[in-house]
């Protein structure tokens, strides 16, 4: 938590000081009492106007009552926060627009512009009560309620994996012969003499048909390998993420080998969501 700060004072207190200066010439001219008692009224609201924020910004706690779990870096998220106080504030890192802040909630904007696991935010709290005449800003860490991981953008994947196989035109669906087996079926107009299941006819008395699991569809075992370079990792995790997304759209899951903070991991990725987690947690070394 940093100590309270001004924000851009030179104009403000230049100003304030050539309105006292102005006043007091204009004072000791006359001679006329009320208007040297105005004077030591401006002076004092322009000396509470350029100190009092300092002491409002102090007071004012931001806390942070709901985000997601999950975003893409270089898109807007947005994380629900209320303040004890009225006064704006702003996301440092991930930077994002500045917002008011109140005791009712509002939507504090982020942009994370890389990839990564978020566990709290640099924030800043701008103050310039009561009078508005100088800005005051206090920087602290805005913890989060949970872990906001972001995924890397979408890059060109590496190479795209299609999913084979698939009915022909104008046929009966044909049913997969090789793989593990999955189901026993009755026979339909189309299907392979070869798929007949034998034990399972004779038990039921009716012309039944393997179905088996199609070994085309099998996991895809996909290693990503980071980079020390900061950036570098960055671009690598980019195409990575665009590989599995091209590979899982399709149909297929994905045995994914990272490396994590607490070492290798290898585990199946279907989805888009889970490979982002996977590569938002991603750092460089061998998986």
């Amino acid at each position: 938590m940093s100590v309270p700060r001004p924000r851009r004072a030179i104009v403000p207190i230049s100003a304030s000081v050539l309105t006292l200066v102005g006043w007091e010439a204009i004072a000791h001219q006359s001679g006329v009492g009320w208007v040297q008692a105005i004077g030591t009224m401006v002076g004092s609201a322009l000396l509470v106007g350029l100190v009092a924020p300092a002491f409002a910004v102090r007071r004012v706690t931001i806390s942070c009552v709901a985000c997601p779990t999950d975003a893409d870096a270089g898109s807007p998220v947005a994380c629900t926060v209320h303040a004890t106080t009225r006064a704006r504030a702003r996301a440092i890192w991930p930077p994002g627009p500045e917002v008011a802040v109140g005791s009712e909630a509002v939507a504090l904007t982020l942009v994370p512009p890389t990839r990564g696991v978020l566990r709290s935010v640099l924030v800043e709290i701008a103050s310039a009560a009561p009078f508005g005449i100088l800005w005051w800003t206090r920087r602290f860490e805005l913890l989060l309620p949970r872990e906001l991981s972001v995924a890397p953008r979408l890059a060109t994947p590496e190479a795209v994996i299609p999913l084979e196989g698939g009915s022909a035109s104008g046929g009966s669906p044909q049913r997969s012969l090789g793989g593990e087996l999955h189901t026993v079926l009755p026979y339909q107009p189309g299907d392979a003499r070869r798929s007949v299941h034998w034990p399972a006819t004779a038990h039921s008395g009716a012309l039944m048909v393997s179905d088996r699991e199609d070994p085309k569809l099998a996991p895809v075992a996909l290693a990503v390998e980071l980079p020390d370079d900061e950036e570098a990792a960055e671009r690598a995790a980019e195409h990575a993420f665009g590989t599995l997304v091209a590979i899982v759209d399709t149909g297929r899951e994905v045995i994914l080998s990272t490396r994590e903070d607490n070492g290798p991991r290898t585990g199946r990725v279907s989805t888009r969501i889970t490979a982002g987690r996977r590569l938002a947690r991603s750092v460089p070394g061998a998986p």
